[in-house]
């Protein structure tokens, strides 16, 4: 199910990231829904916009290859893409009669619908990562992310 929709009579694009964590293997798309082929697309990050609204969302999603689903669709002269949230992971299956099951979050998403964010006058992906980035909390640990450096030595 899709949180927001936009469509491609109506200036639908979208941007996405993916990353699967893998090495090197970040991926950005930045399309036009009318240039998009039908088709579902997982994303961890994924902003979309048409002409008057930037729309994105942020949730408790586990996987983070598929914290947001983009999905294109053909209709009657159009297209649309509706973006949504990925499978939530609420129980984990237990390896023994031993484990215990831990207090686990609420499931929750949060979508930031915004305007002209960055004042360029027009509406567009950027907006709504303006918007992430204001409402969105830092993991823990964030803030020092500059002052470090994680290097594997090797004996040479």
């Amino acid at each position: 199910n899709s949180f927001a929709t936009v469509k491609s009579n109506e200036g639908g694009a979208i941007a996405g990231t993916l990353s699967t964590g893998a090495w090197h293997q970040i991926t950005d798309e930045i399309s036009t829904v009318e240039d998009l082929e039908p088709s579902v697309k997982n994303k961890t990050y994924a902003f979309i916009n048409d002409d008057k609204f930037a729309i994105t969302m942020n949730n408790n999603v586990i996987e983070y290859s598929s914290r947001i689903i983009l999905n294109t669709q053909n209709r009657n002269g159009y297209k649309v893409t509706g973006m949504g949230t990925g499978a939530w992971t609420y129980r984990e299956v237990l390896d023994s009669a031993t484990d215990v099951y831990s207090a686990e979050d609420k499931l929750w998403t949060e979508v930031m619908i915004t305007k002209d964010m960055n004042a360029d006058n027009k509406v567009d992906w950027q907006d709504a990562a303006i918007e992430y980035r204001n409402n969105v909390k830092a993991p823990m640990g964030g803030e020092d992310i500059k002052n470090n450096l994680s290097y594997i030595a090797f004996n040479i």
